[in-house]
């Protein structure tokens, strides 16, 4: 596996747990640490 595919795994899969603590988030979870977590992968990319 070289450098570029290293960096496109590591991008999606911060994305993919992004979504899913953001966008597809339980109404109950909506500003609990869940949250919060889903922006931090956002600001990781």
């Amino acid at each position: 596996m070289n450098k570029i595919t290293g960096r496109i795994i590591i991008v999606v899969g911060l994305l993919l747990v992004g979504l899913m603590n953001t966008v597809f988030i339980r109404v109950e979870d909506i500003n609990t640490w869940k949250n919060y977590v889903g922006y931090l992968f956002f600001l990781l990319q």
